[in-house]
């Protein structure tokens, strides 16, 4: 798959998540404070990217100086 097909994917991807974000938010309807929701979204965001950094393999590194 060319570079600009997987963007492309990973575009429609991202509005599809985007979408069914906003969806589950208002199924939790309006008795959940906003900073719970909010701490939910970013814990759902953290994991999907830890899937990610794990899967390719690169890691990360806090580099010392400049």
């Amino acid at each position: 798959m060319s570079s600009r097909n997987k963007g492309i994917c990973f575009i429609i991807l991202s509005a599809f998540s985007f979408a069914l974000m906003g969806a589950c938010v208002r199924l939790a309807g309006g008795d959940v404070p906003s900073i719970q929701k909010s701490f939910f979204r970013n814990l759902v965001a953290f994991f999907v990217a830890l899937i990610m950094i794990v899967r390719s393999g690169d890691g990360f590194e806090i580099k010392k100086g400049t």
